[in-house]
Order: C-alpha cells, then sequence, then structure tokens
C-alpha cells in the first residue's frame, strides 16, 4: 500500500504536451478542453509546491504556447534534435535523483500512450518488468529509478485523466 506522500514530495512529469501530439492522438476529443484542463492541474499542483516536469517534443528549450505561463515554475527537458529519445530519460534520472533529492513519488501522464510515454516509463524504472499496457496500471507501485550508480525507490503513479 502506498504510504501518505505530500504533493511537496511529489514530481509531476508530463511527456510531449505539444499541439501535433494533441492532434493525432485518438484519446482526445477536445484539444482546447483537454488543455485547460491540463493547464489547471498544473496551476493546482504548484499551489501544493509539487515539481512539474516537462519532456518537449519541439526541438530546443521553448515550451509549447499553452505551458508558457509556467516556464518560470517548471524544469524542461528539451528535445534536442541530434540527440537519441534516450537522452530525455537520462535527463528526468538526473533531475530526480540528483536535483530533486526530497520526491518520494512520481506521477508520469502524456503521449503518445505506446509510444513515446511508454519508452518513457519503461527505461525510467530500473529492474522492473517492462510495462505493456498503460491504461492497465491502475494503482501507485513502487520501483527503483537509477542514474549512473545512483538509485533510490520511488512511488510510481500513472495519471491516467492526460494520457493520450
Amino acid at each position: 500500500m502506498e504510504p501518505d506522500i505530500p504533493l511537496k514530495r511529489t514530481a509531476y512529469v508530463i511527456v510531449h504536451p505539444d499541439d501535433f501530439a494533441f492532434s493525432v492522438s485518438k484519446k482526445i476529443k477536445n484539444t482546447d478542453n483537454f488543455k485547460t484542463k491540463l493547464s489547471n492541474k498544473i496551476i493546482s499542483l504548484l499551489e501544493w509546491n509539487a515539481k512539474i516536469i516537462i519532456l518537449n517534443l519541439n526541438f530546443g528549450y521553448e515550451l509549447p504556447e499553452f505551458l508558457q505561463k509556467f516556464k518560470n515554475s517548471v524544469k524542461l527537458i528539451p528535445n534536442i534534435e541530434s540527440e537519441s529519445s534516450m537522452e530525455q530519460v537520462w535527463a528526468l534520472q538526473k533531475i530526480l535523483l540528483l536535483e530533486l533529492k526530497t520526491v518520494k513519488k512520481v506521477i508520469m501522464t502524456g503521449g503518445w500512450e505506446n509510444a513515446c510515454f511508454k519508452h518513457t516509463l519503461n527505461n525510467l524504472l530500473y529492474n522492473f518488468d517492462r510495462i505493456r499496457k498503460i491504461d492497465s496500471i491502475t494503482e501507485p507501485f513502487e520501483c527503483e529509478i537509477k542514474y549512473h550508480k545512483v538509485k533510490k525507490k520511488y512511488w510510481i503513479e500513472i495519471d491516467q485523466d492526460f494520457i493520450f
């Protein structure tokens, strides 16, 4: 059973929240409504001092337009054209283990559910069985995340409301 972990000890990770990704997702019926709900979720989490980490789908260091208002409140992991998709996973591991040392829980969401999101989740977790169906994860689970020689146990939760 998951312990009661305060939001200030939580990192909320959003994988590739981008207009292009939204437009090709079969899960999003109304893009504007989805963006508004996701923005409201971020505002709520920031009010409770949760750490927000965004993995950018666009190349470079600029947040998607609808998230620009959060640029001083979130950690952005850029997508650099010459780097592999693993670079973002390694950057996320580094942030969690070396910068956000007080974090005990990681809530993940984003897309695409069976591509970028699943790749990020499966490569983030250390010594854990590969996750095949994201929608089958309905309860938080405990696992380790490792960056070089540093490893730590976290509770992982999937926010199914914003999986696309």
